[in-house]
């Protein structure tokens, strides 16, 4: 009987079965591994290496993920260019508003009275706002309808399913049927005020009680009069049925709420066509003064005069303007206006004139010209003061709101601690992958960059920009030091990882923002002048290189085409497109201008300085490029490496196994034969022992 160890069973690729030393007693299974175990050295070593390479595009893909953050920190900060400055955070604003009375009273809140918000196009500085009145819009209402669940006739208290026809509203034609309730003919209306053609007008229903109803018409914007501004027509009679108006639709039977603008003044600006003086006790006392008022035009041209005598009263010099040919020809009129606090002189024009008094009655009465009356349709006021929204929400005539248009300071400070915590962060990770611990001498285990020549070259270039500073700039505020942004002393630290990184100095820092900010920004930013204000910048791309002097540009202006025909620079070369302007070459390369005149121009200077920021943005841009950037290309490389080393693999492993197949069938051939022998040898042996059996 014959013992068989199962773990010994070989199967070919050819579907044989076979066991490995059934007849030698040799392992030749074992002795195959170890024989490929041998020859598979160099394919351990090309998947190690492809290992080692994952790890660094691994690490790698870190470095980049830190180094676009830097930029991004550093976006804002630069000095983009963009048509609303909203790319620049030195240009962020916020408000402030204040309110006061020079009555004595108390002003209410300014929050409660109006909101304020503002845009990076805003001028820093103060505007002043008195709010007269604010928008409302134009309502009208109807009858009353006894129920909701009925026909409009019935619920009107007239005949059931009397009521039909056609309402029109800005042109838009509203079916109203015989069977309609209120609810469905709300519903109709607000359906027509939708879409493109909108009819700017909404429906709703006030109930006051179970029995009583009211249909009411509101008009969606405000200072908009519904039937004025906003066409209603009644070609059935409808409206008048409804009580919307009244018999003939002559009028609104019911107007709940007038259309009204709002009204304020602003900035203390006058209304050069309105004069009133202060209230005096009354209209009919002799002025005492006599002497000639002379009205002119704006440009100074005569309009006309008056003579007034010292016997004259307030109501006389009223009457003497107004009755005065050649000034009410001009459209200069007067009047006395009286109430609770005294009697008031008023004149005023069709428009602007000025008027010169000979004597003192002008500053007698204390005429001078009124606080202009400014009008707009909307409680949301974004055309006033440009990169300034107000949204009106109470008036409050006599009340002053002040609202202060700073620079955000504390917007740019966390702008730049965002800008430091990025670099630290990107510091850090390259120090651990290039640094050697300062015992051992030796690098981590996990620094799997550790000499890689792209992590050098990296640090060589933010180190020099860092601390090289801007260019062109005061020599006060020409290094992130003097604001309070310094490299920590390395001196002392017990993290090696902290090397060169950057610490801030909040103190330092704030009086810099509040005393210097001009100067903080032109430290991080790329900062462009040109000679003559036509010519602006769209754009750069970090080649152009500051130059005490300038650069000085020719502009051959077509006017018979509107474009720039040709350029010509102090350094280097410029194209044109129509007005815009490409620095091709020289100094100044990468500038992209626009002109908006439309003569030629000769002699412009160009001058710009280029801050830290700047300078860092765009050489991370080149670090960064997917095309040639440092770490595109040793990615690329590592890639390529692992690539090949797999190609390499798979075929070593092909050969490989073939090989172990061929050593195999050897060891099985020589099994068999073995066996075979063996089988021989025992016959012979039977032979034999039965031979000398016989004897």
């Amino acid at each position: 009987m014959v013992d068989l160890n199962l773990n010994s069973l070989q199967v070919s690729e050819d579907g044989r079965i076979s066991f490995s030393g059934l007849g030698s007693g040799i392992d030749f299974e074992a002795a195959v591994d170890g024989i490929i175990a041998a020859k598979r050295v160099p394919i351990d070593r090309l998947e190690a290496k492809i290992e080692t390479n994952q790890s660094k595009l691994t690490a790698l893909q870190t470095v980049r993920s830190l180094t676009v953050g830097l930029q991004e920190s550093l976006q804002s900060l630069h000095g983009a260019v963009s048509f609303d400055q909203s790319t620049d955070l030195f240009a962020a604003k916020q408000a402030f508003a204040s309110a006061s009375r020079e009555d004595g009273g108390g002003a209410s809140s300014p929050a409660n009275l109006m909101g304020v918000a503002v845009t990076s196009n805003a001028a820093s500085g103060t505007h002043t706002i008195e709010l007269l009145q604010t928008a409302r819009a134009h309502r009208i209402g109807s009858a009353s309808f006894n129920g909701l669940d009925s026909d409009i006739g019935t619920a009107r208290g007239q005949a059931a399913e009397s009521i039909s026809g056609d309402i029109e509203i800005a042109g838009a034609t509203i079916p109203v049927l015989a069977t309609d309730t209120l609810p469905d003919l709300v519903d109709r209306i607000n359906n027509a005020n939708s879409g493109d053609d909108a009819t700017g007008v909404s429906a709703s229903i006030v109930s006051t009680s179970e029995t009583e109803h009211f249909l009411v018409l509101t008009a969606d914007e405000t200072g908009q009069t519904i039937g004025t501004d906003i066409a209603l027509n009644d070609p059935n009679s409808i409206l008048e049925d409804l009580g919307v108006l009244t018999s003939g639709g002559a009028s609104f039977a019911n107007e709940l709420q007038s259309a009204q603008k709002a009204r304020f003044h602003a900035d203390g600006l006058l209304d050069g066509a309105n004069y009133s003086s202060v209230a005096q006790a009354d209209s009919v006392t002799a002025l005492g003064e006599a002497g000639t008022l002379t009205f002119n035009d704006t440009s100074g041209a005569l309009i006309g005069t008056l003579v007034y005598s010292a016997t004259d009263t307030m109501d006389d010099i009223a009457a003497a303007i107004a009755g005065d040919g050649t000034l009410s020809a001009a459209g200069i009129s007067a009047s006395v206006s009286a109430d609770g606090t005294g009697a008031t002189l008023q004149i005023s024009g069709s428009s602007s004139f000025n008027i010169e008094d000979s004597s003192g009655l002008i500053s007698a009465l204390g005429v001078a010209k009124d606080d202009l009356v400014i009008e707009r349709s909307s409680n949301t006021v974004s055309d006033l003061f440009d990169g300034v929204t107000l949204t009106l929400f109470q008036a409050e005539v006599g009340t002053t709101i002040s609202v202060d248009v700073e620079r955000d300071l504390s917007n740019v400070k966390t702008g730049i601690a965002n800008f430091i915590t990025s670099y630290n962060e990107l510091r850090q990770e390259l120090n651990f992958q290039l640094n050697v611990d300062p015992t051992s001498g030796a690098p981590d285990e996990d620094a799997v960059l550790f000499g890689n020549s792209a992590l050098e070259e990296m640090d060589r270039r933010l180190e020099a920009i860092v601390g090289g500073g801007a260019d062109g700039v005061s020599s006060a505020f020409s290094v992130l030091a003097q604001i309070g942004i310094d490299f920590i002393a390395n001196g002392d630290l017990e993290d090696p990882t902290l090397r060169d990184t950057l610490e801030l100095n909040e103190e330092q820092l704030d009086e810099a923002l509040l005393n210097n900010l001009d100067d903080v920004q032109k430290l991080f930013q790329f900062d462009f002048a040109a000679s003559d204000p036509r010519v602006v910048l769209l754009g750069f791309d970090g080649n152009s290189t500051h130059s005490a002097a300038g650069y000085t540009m020719d502009i051959d202006y077509d006017e018979g085409g509107g474009a720039i025909n040709s350029l010509t620079m102090s350094d280097g070369a410029a194209t044109a497109d129509g007005n815009t302007i490409t620095i091709d070459s020289g100094g100044a390369k990468g500038l992209r201008l626009f002109y908006s005149g439309d003569t030629d121009l000769s002699g412009v200077t160009l001058d710009f300085t280029v801050g830290v920021g700047a300078k860092l943005f765009f050489d991370i841009g080149e670090i960064l490029e997917a095309d040639g950037g440092v770490i595109a290309s040793e990615a690329d490389s590592l890639t390529g490496q692992n690539e090949l080393a797999e190609e390499r693999t798979v075929s070593m492993l092909d050969r490989l196994e073939r090989e172990r197949e061929s050593v195999l069938n050897k060891f099985i051939r020589m099994e068999a034969a073995l066996a075979s022998m063996n089988q021989t040898l025992a016959q012979v042996r039977q032979i034999t022992e039965a031979m000398f059996q016989d004897r």
